[in-house]
């Protein structure tokens, strides 16, 4: 493993535990020195979901690895208990609930928003602290104590796609596609909060029109919207509904940029995109091709322990559990675990420097993605620019003084 990224992390591990000190302070949960450290992890291992949760299980696991390999027998690691949520809020509150009766000091939990919002109850209820590894809904963590992200919320990803959108692209008018599915909360969330970041910034909305995922024909939606006179168009849509509304709109002849957020990740997007998708890009919280010595020695251990490349979920799992033990390591109740999520201010991640702040939430890079083509023509991935969270603030401040 790197050895500069070890020097890096052990400062930042150092920096995290000075903050409290390690005597316990007889908190609603606690443990003494001598009981084992216990880590719940609440994910989709089964059901529709099972892929993505089992990919980001599998970068928790490698983040356990590398602490097992680099910290050596003087550090006690925790022990990972693992719960199948089927990717359904209700379970994924029962499992925290029982996680918490079995002596957990905090849960890793939440692939989906939907799920990280079920168990903001029990957080609070049992004074559990709980990280959710992907989640990006704002509400995760708003007015809970106990709940934290590893990732972005859908409020900085909004304010990073209007930015790339208004300042790197220089459009002027977006038109926003809305998911009218009672349960496409982020989607919706998603399409709102980018559209105003974008009048925000001095942009204008054209306009919007409804969809949803189970259709197969957007051409409706599209000519009304496109008729505005659209700079950028925003579809906030999962991969494959995210394609087929690209090919669609390219077959109406749109030729502007088309822009999308995370959701976008996922092979079926290229599946359905066409073969001309055009200028497209989308929002991701980690990109491969930084290079850097953090993100190579993960690649490397991730590659040695299963065989495959690492994506952006496995890249999150990795970081969710590197965050976590920094917070949990000589802690000795939930406050204390809670105080040093708050004051992780240099953890050197696999995207870059990771910064949680004082509401739960995380400062970190959001990397735009463009559609590109590969040497025989065929639509492929690759990074196109870096959002780094001083870029929004600086930009926001300035945006307030015009």
């Amino acid at each position: 493993m790197s050895g500069k990224f070890w020097r890096r992390f052990r400062t930042a591990l150092v920096l995290s535990a000075a903050v409290v000190g390690i005597a316990g302070c007889a908190g609603p949960r606690s443990r003494s020195a001598d009981d084992p450290l216990r880590i719940g992890v609440v994910l989709p291992l089964s059901g529709e979901n099972a892929q993505a949760g089992k990919q980001v299980l599998a970068g928790i696991r490698c983040a356990h690895e590398m602490l097992r390999r680099d910290l050596g027998k003087d550090v006690r690691l925790p022990e990972l208990v693992v719960k199948d949520d089927r990717g359904r809020a209700a379970r994924a509150d029962a499992a925290v609930r029982e996680l918490a009766d079995r002596g957990v000091a905090a849960v890793l939990a939440g692939y989906r928003s939907s799920e990280a919002l079920a168990v903001k109850s029990a957080a609070a209820e049992l004074q559990l602290p709980v990280l959710t590894p992907t989640a990006t809904n704002d509400g995760v963590t708003e007015r809970n104590p106990y709940m934290f992200r590893a990732g972005f919320s859908d409020r900085q990803q909004a304010k990073a796609l209007a930015y790339y959108a208004r300042y790197r692209r220089r459009c002027g008018r977006m038109g926003v596609l809305l998911n009218l599915d009672e349960n496409a909360v982020y989607s919706r969330d998603l399409g709102r909060q980018t559209a105003q970041e974008f009048v925000n910034f001095g942009g204008r909305l054209a306009g919007s029109a409804g969809f949803r995922e189970s259709m197969t024909d957007f051409r409706p939606q599209l000519r009304d919207l496109l008729a505005a006179g659209l700079d950028v168009l925003f579809v906030p849509a999962y991969p494959a509904c995210a394609g087929r509304i690209v090919r669609q709109a390219r077959e109406l002849g749109y030729r502007g940029l088309i822009l999308g957020g995370d959701g976008w990740h996922g092979a079926e997007f290229l599946k359905e995109c066409g073969e001309n998708p055009g200028d497209a890009a989308f929002s991701v919280a980690y990109s491969p091709d930084l290079h850097t010595p953090e993100q190579l020695a993960f690649v490397r251990l991730f590659q040695e322990l299963n065989h495959t490349v690492p994506s952006v979920n496995e890249a999150l799992g990795f970081e969710a559990m590197m965050l976590m033990f920094m917070a949990t390591r000589e802690a000795y109740d939930s406050d204390q675990i809670r105080e040093r999520f708050a004051q992780i201010r240099s953890y050197p991640g696999v995207s870059g420097g990771v910064q949680m702040t004082a509401d739960g939430d995380c400062r970190r890079n959001v990397f735009i993605n463009v559609v590109d083509s590969d040497k025989g023509g065929r639509p492929v991935i690759r990074l196109g620019d870096t959002i780094a969270p001083d870029m929004l603030y600086r930009q926001e401040h300035m945006s307030h003084l015009r």
